[in-house]
């Protein structure tokens, strides 16, 4: 399982085997966001420090913006 915080800390971006990218809020218990687009394990993923709220992932099959 991958865990990546954004840089404003309130956000949490996580991804693993299942093939799910999920965005946790800081207080939430269950993601505000998730995403199915992956094929294969999200590898990789990265928030931008330059573009609020962009998030990056990446796998085996993809690489998703």
């Amino acid at each position: 399982m991958l865990y990546f915080l954004c840089v404003d800390n309130q956000y949490l971006a996580s991804g693993g085997n299942d093939n799910r990218l999920y965005v946790w809020n800081q207080h939430a218990v269950t993601p505000v966001q998730s995403y199915t687009e992956h094929m294969a394990a999200v590898k990789a993923i990265a928030w931008s420090p330059h573009h609020h709220g962009l998030l990056v992932s990446g796998g085996m099959c993809c690489i998703i913006i």
